[in-house]
């Protein structure tokens, strides 16, 4: 039920509502603006009617003082008053009331004009209450726009607006660029499922680093992007790259996946590297491609690398010099070793120079695995004898043949100008050479051979 509080010194008047109201509204009545104000400091009222001529404070004086409480500040005032002067009711309405009521009152006009001024709030209320629920939804349906749906970070059309503005008022940080080493064979040999969990995982380590006012983003894939605002230091950046690179190592290690995969992470600072969105995202870029093909797990300043490119600008150029580079020897005996991720690169170039060539490549898979039941390709055993077999791989294959580990117990070879009879026979001179290095009845080597 609705609730109704009248200040009236008259007695008669007080008594006179409460029995006209009391059908649809809990009544409390008292004679004084401090009485009302009193009762307002712990209880809220739909409904607020004020008599204006009352002594000590008048009723205009006490709707002044009720606006500026809690319980106060939005409810709807009649006044009540015997002044049917025009003034007095333009004055009535400038100072905020609904509605104004001539005493002597009617008790049908009473409860007529109370009852229509409690349903108009309430509808307002209602629309009230509907249009905050529809700009929260709104709000909220706009921010998931710029989210990533499965890691619920920025993406780069947030990302993008959010650094060129903080760059734009002068502000400085550091723009990590970052992808998973060797994500595609997680999902190629686990599923999408656990390659969409280590996403998440990662996206989970990335929130830790970063600060409430710093910006993370997933761009597509296995790429992802933090802003740090205001960090420049090199130490209080390195100790950050680091931090996730290990955090990250730690959760892999935790999901048993057996692919060697890990965090490559590319640093540019601003504004040293660039003064917007683009600029930095292109130099974080090339320092994060710089880190892939040296080692990856790892991280790379962009600063790093182009000072080595300001040296290598100062020293002794021309062709004569660059060749003399080129021709220094690769003392590394057997096969081009590379790590997966760059061998298609490889594999494609060589697959054109078959096409114009007409050479003969052979591709080799071999595969460890225990003679057992049990499947375990993390086992010691298979482990070490993954390093024989690398041995002997070295040992029987030529400078120009490639090779690389696609995953944990496994490995590629490509035999460069070999038919299958030359194939077979460095086949069997490896798995000889592995037998010698490694001899144990728990071990089975497998092998596949397909040419190119």
């Amino acid at each position: 039920m609705k609730s109704a509080l009248i200040v009236d010194d008259d007695k008669t008047n007080l008594k006179i509502a409460e029995i006209t109201l009391k059908a649809f509204c809990d009544v409390t009545g008292v004679e004084s603006g401090y009485e009302a104000l009193t009762l307002l400091d712990k209880n809220k009222f739909d409904i607020l009617l004020l008599d204006i001529k009352m002594p000590d404070l008048d009723g205009f004086e006490t709707l002044h003082f009720i606006r500026e409480k809690e319980n106060g500040i939005d409810t709807p005032v009649i006044f009540l008053t015997a002044d049917n002067d025009a003034n007095t009711e333009t004055k009535c309405f400038h100072e905020g009331a609904v509605d104004f009521i001539s005493k002597p009152f009617l008790p049908e006009v009473l409860r007529q004009r109370v009852g229509r001024i409690l349903e108009i709030e309430e509808f307002r209320q209602h629309l009230s209450e509907k249009l905050e629920r529809t700009t929260i939804e709104a709000a909220k349906i706009k921010i998931d726009a710029l989210k990533d749906p499965l890691t619920g970070l920025w993406n780069r059309a947030f990302t993008e607006d959010a650094i060129n503005s903080h760059l734009l008022s002068s502000g400085n940080g550091t723009f990590f660029m970052m992808d998973m080493d060797n994500f595609k064979q997680i999902n190629d040999n686990y599923g999408h499922a656990t390659g969409d969990k280590v996403l998440s995982i990662f996206s989970d380590i990335l929130l830790r680093f970063a600060s409430e006012d710093d910006i993370c983003c997933r761009l597509s894939g296995d790429e992802f992007i933090v802003y740090f605002r205001n960090l420049t230091e090199r130490k209080d950046v390195e100790l950050k790259a680091k931090g996730i690179i290990h955090e990250m190592n730690k959760k892999i290690a935790n999901l048993n996946i057996c692919i060697d995969t890990s965090v490559s992470i590319g640093i540019a600072v601003a504004p040293e590297d660039g003064t917007n969105f683009t600029i930095l995202y292109t130099n974080a870029d090339k320092a994060l491609y710089f880190i892939k093909q040296n080692g990856k797990k790892s991280f790379h300043f962009f600063r790093d690398q182009r000072n080595a490119e300001r040296v290598r600008a100062e020293m002794k150029s021309g062709l004569e010099y660059l060749n003399a580079i080129m021709r220094r020897n690769d003392d590394n005996r057997g096969s081009y070793f590379v790590e997966y991720d760059s061998f298609h690169y490889i594999y494609n170039y060589i697959k054109r120079s078959i096409d114009r060539n007409h050479r003969d490549v052979q591709v080799v898979l071999f595969t460890v695995n225990l003679t057992n039941e049990n499947k375990n390709v993390e086992h010691p055993k298979v482990e070490k004898a993954v390093e024989a077999l690398s041995a002997a791989i070295a040992d029987f294959l030529n400078r120009e043949d490639v090779s690389t580990k696609y995953s944990s117990n496994q490995l590629i070879i490509l035999l460069m100008d070999a038919d299958n009879t030359k194939a077979e026979a460095v086949i069997r001179r490896i798995l000889n050479q592995f037998d010698s290095l490694y001899q144990n009845k728990d071990i089975r080597i497998e092998f596949g051979m397909a040419q190119m």
